[in-house]
């Protein structure tokens, strides 16, 4: 199985996305290209991680990293919420997920903090 991810959610603020590989597998999510609606232009981007989701097989993990930063590195399965705050380490840098030692899948949550245009937050969530 090679390195796969697809949006399941996203908004003009908010992003959910999913990604899965194998032993070595590696991705990018493009913050300009993967996390940009047809209508936005993206110009320096800034996207923090707000939760992340992960299955791995029992021997497998999976590493997320930004501009060469290990931002979080798990094993097995799991879910972390920062309850309030979220992750904002090189977050105008592009998110480069792998996996390694067999199977694995991680949902990435994110909101989508400025650079997306001059759209970006009208009408998010009541807010005009």
């Amino acid at each position: 199985m090679a390195f796969a991810s697809s949006n399941l959610k996203l908004t003009q603020v908010h992003g959910v996305v999913r990604c899965s590989g194998t032993n070595g597998d590696s991705g990018t999510i493009d913050l300009d290209v993967d996390l940009a609606l047809s209508s936005e232009t993206p110009s320096s981007p800034v996207v923090n991680i707000k939760r992340l989701h992960w299955y791995c097989d029992k021997s497998a993990s999976v590493t997320v990293t930004r501009n060469g930063v290990e931002i979080v590195h798990l094993h097995n399965s799991g879910y972390t919420d920062w309850y309030g705050f979220v992750d904002n380490t090189e977050n105008d840098q592009d998110i480069v997920v792998e996996f390694l030692n067999g199977d694995g899948v991680l949902i990435i949550e994110v909101n989508k903090a400025s650079g997306f245009g001059n759209e970006q937050h009208r009408g998010a969530g009541g807010l005009d």
